[in-house]
């Protein structure tokens, strides 16, 4: 898939979906934002 070699690893091993849960600061949603969409598929 490519999309990032650390989740490529749980696609390669059978994986169907994966869950990324971002921390970032309360009330800063911004950040929480830029982390999803740093590993979104391009």
């Amino acid at each position: 898939m490519s999309y990032n070699p650390g989740l490529d690893e749980h696609f390669d091993a059978g994986a169907t979906h994966v869950c990324i849960q971002p921390f970032h600061v309360p009330g800063d949603l911004a950040a929480a934002e830029r982390t999803l969409e740093a590993f979104a598929p391009h």
